[in-house]
């Protein structure tokens, strides 16, 4: 691994609030092996819509209004 993509990773486990990195990467890991199918550009939205979550820059929805889209 390059040194800019470890410091990537070490920049992205401390804003994301994880304990360490290795809880980040194991949680990281285990989402690509869950969930083989998702495409590349699936989990650059997953992600920043959880970043947006996780900063409160995101909108509320309720379990109903995502039913509704359906």
């Amino acid at each position: 691994m390059t040194e800019s993509f470890l410091d990537n990773i070490d920049a992205t486990w401390h804003k994301e609030g994880y304990n360490n990195q290795s809880e980040f990467i194991r949680d990281a890991l285990r989402d690509a092996v869950k969930h083989p199918n998702l495409t590349r550009e699936a989990w650059k939205e997953i992600a920043v819509v959880e970043h947006a979550r996780r900063t409160s820059e995101s909108e509320t929805f309720s379990r109903n209004d995502i039913l509704a889209d359906e």
